[in-house]
This record gives structure tokens, sequence and C-alpha cells, in this order.
């Protein structure tokens, strides 16, 4: 499916009605848009970043996808009040949350997604915008994307065979 499809289906699974939740491209025009895997693993990773912002956010969430011949990168960023400064080179281990008190909350969901995300080949880096706001990159390299989606579809058509 191609990679818009998918961040996007990622991110229809969360919703807020008080959070605009908005999808771009950018570039990427020169090169045809990657078709990549539904799998579980980008769904379930996209989702909870997105799922993150969404809660943190104060009004708006946008996820901006870009791909070029080599790259294929999904950017997720909130107008909230950004990562706390502390945490920003811990994030990704499990149990660190800010939301400790919490009693719904394990501090899991970072770390489950860059776990999952990271199956798939992606790597991940988390910063906070200059203008304030949480801002998460997910990049893989596009051959190796695209290869796992094309191996996955040839095995659907040896298995129907």
């Amino acid at each position: 499916m191609p990679i818009w499809s998918l961040a996007e289906a990622a991110g229809e699974l969360y919703h807020d009605p008080r959070v605009r939740l908005i999808f771009a491209t950018t570039g990427g025009r020169a090169e045809a848009e990657p078709l990549v895997r539904r799998s579980p693993e980008i769904m379930h990773g996209l989702n909870n970043l997105i799922q993150n912002a969404v809660q943190f956010a104060r009004r708006e969430v946008s996820v901006t996808i870009f791909w070029d011949a080599t790259n294929v990168t999904v950017e997720v960023a909130d107008d909230g009040p950004g990562f706390p400064a502390h945490l920003l080179g811990r994030l990704g281990e499990p149990y660190l949350s800010t939301r400790a008190g919490d009693s719904n909350h394990m501090g899991l969901g970072i770390f489950i997604a860059q776990s999952l995300l990271e199956r798939s080949g992606a790597e991940l880096t988390f910063d906070n915008l200059v203008e304030g706001g949480a801002h998460v990159v997910i990049s893989w390299i596009r051959a190796n994307l695209e290869t796992e989606a094309r191996s996955n579809a040839a095995a659907v058509n040896a298995a129907g065979a």
C-alpha cells in the first residue's frame, strides 16, 4: 500500500475532537510513492506515536511523509509542551514517563513503538521544535522497506497459487 495511506490509516485509529490531525507530503514528487507492507509493527508503532502526539497537543498534530530515491521518512509533530529536556536522551527506554502517577500509564508506549518500528528497519529520533512541541522522525532506507513489501506480496501470491 502507498506510504501515505499507511500513515493515514495508522492515524485514523485514534481521534480527539479537540485536536486537528493534518497529513501532508513534502518533496518526493520526482520519485513514485513507495509501496509498503501494512505490517502490524509499522501500524502499531505509528499509531502509538500519533496517539501520544494527540494526547499532548494543544490544538494540532502534523504527520508529514517524505520520500526520495533512497529514503522514506514520517515525521510526527505536535504543538504541546514537547518532551522534557532531561528525558530527551533517554526516550525509548522502558518505564520512562512524565505521567508516572497515572494509574493507567506504565511508560511503555514510546519503548514499544520504537521497538516495533526498528523491527521494520526504521530509525527514530526524538527532539523538540524550536517553537514548542514534540517532534519524532521515523526513517527507513527505501529499498529495505520496499523489499519487505515485495517479499510479503510474493509469499502471498505463492500461497495462493
